[in-house]
């Protein structure tokens, strides 16, 4: 089955968008103590990571 680009674009993309979403995401989740916030940027980071790999 052949790499179809148009499939290829539609994934990078939309992988790139979830990327940006996540942090922004995390900094609307502000709670009093900040942990919820803490934990789900560095979630966020560590997810960038591993997807460079």
């Amino acid at each position: 089955m052949p790499i179809d680009t148009g499939d290829t674009a539609w994934i990078l993309i939309s992988s790139a968008l979830v990327m940006l979403m996540t942090p922004g995401v995390a900094l609307n989740l502000r709670r009093d103590d900040g942990l919820l916030t803490g934990n789900m940027l560095q979630f966020s980071e560590q997810s960038r990571g591993a997807a460079t790999i």
